[in-house]
């Protein structure tokens, strides 16, 4: 990667970025479908984590670490959601939910019950919660995932993940 480049980003060249954005979007978009195991979701997330890059990347300190940074903002904008803390999450999703104009669109990730995290403290839903919370959009997708595969990592994992696309009513 290119320091000058990412340099020249972080001071806000629109063109510097639009570069990094090309080297860089299909080893993030491979990331993201491995994932999420759905090319349109990850395609929806990949903008959202170029977006979010974009935000921030004039608080990254070491223009080096651009790639691996990069693909941490791909990841934790793919998976946040389950992340929250149970205890804030009806809030946080009530939040969400406000913040959307009608039209709008929600694109996340919601754990399954049985998700072999579902035991460590993550936000669990079953299908039929997910679909509560869903009232106020229109669903656009909702894919549920419940089978092996590997983490991001390449571990073993047993998933049970619905992916979701709603408009918001």
């Amino acid at each position: 990667m290119d320091r000058d480049l990412v340099e020249r980003a972080r001071r806000g060249d629109q063109e510097a970025f639009a570069e990094l954005v090309h080297q860089v979007s299909d080893t993030l978009y491979g990331v993201a479908r491995r994932i999420l195991r759905d090319p349109g979701l990850a395609e929806d997330v990949l903008q959202n984590a170029l977006v979010t890059i974009w935000r921030k990347l004039p608080g990254l300190r070491e223009a080096d670490r651009f790639e691996g940074w990069a693909y941490r903002v791909l990841v934790n904008a793919s998976y946040a959601l389950p992340l929250a803390q149970p205890e804030g999450f009806d809030a946080l999703w009530t939040r969400i939910v406000d913040s959307l104009r009608p039209d709008g669109r929600f694109s996340g990730q919601l754990f399954g019950v049985n998700d072999d995290w579902a035991r460590s403290g993550v936000v669990v839903k079953s299908r039929a919660e997910v679909e509560a919370m869903l009232a106020p959009f229109e669903i656009e997708r909702l894919q549920e995932f419940d089978g092996e595969d590997t983490t991001a990592i390449g571990s073993r994992k047993h998933w049970h993940v619905f992916h979701v696309v709603a408009r918001k009513r």
